[in-house]
């Protein structure tokens, strides 16, 4: 193999003990501790924290319990409407909850043409999907010609 030779570089001082790299990260580590590489594109990019403004309180810690609540509150709701769905009104229901045929289809055969639960499980799509508005729903459950319903959600 032929000798290369590389033009010499400037070694740290003396007082400083001859480190052996592995790793990127201890390279670049080596390189700052050692002043070598000194432009600013050899330097780490440091990303600001964003704005507390934006985000909710991380420490108020009556935010999750409403969540969970509301989420009991909600799913205690629509298991209510699934079981008394009639079957007729599982299709147009669900292609109102932006739920395709097919896929309604799906959910029928997966339970075994149970509507019941399968009803269960395009409301859980749906609330997964939006948020699961219950004022919505109401004007889904009256647009499906079921307005009866709606006493299951309020």
């Amino acid at each position: 193999m032929d000798d290369v030779h590389y033009p010499r570089r400037a070694l740290p001082s003396s007082d400083h003990r001859q480190q052996h790299v592995r790793y990127t990260d201890t390279v670049h580590q080596f390189s700052q501790t050692h002043g070598e590489g000194s432009s600013s594109q050899s330097r780490p990019y440091k990303r600001q924290a964003p704005s507390s403004q934006s985000r909710a309180p991380q420490d108020d810690p009556e935010i999750p319990e409403k969540r969970s609540k509301n989420n009991l509150e909600s799913d205690g709701k629509l298991d209510k409407l699934s079981k008394h769905m009639p079957p007729g009104t599982y299709t147009r229901l669900c292609t109102l909850l932006g739920i395709g045929y097919n896929e309604a289809i799906g959910f029928l055969a997966k339970f075994n043409m149970d509507y019941q639960r399968a009803m269960r499980d395009c409301l859980a799509q749906w609330k997964t999907r939006t948020g699961g508005n219950m004022d919505e729903l109401e004007k889904f459950l009256q647009d499906a010609e079921v307005a009866d319903l709606v006493k299951y959600i309020k």
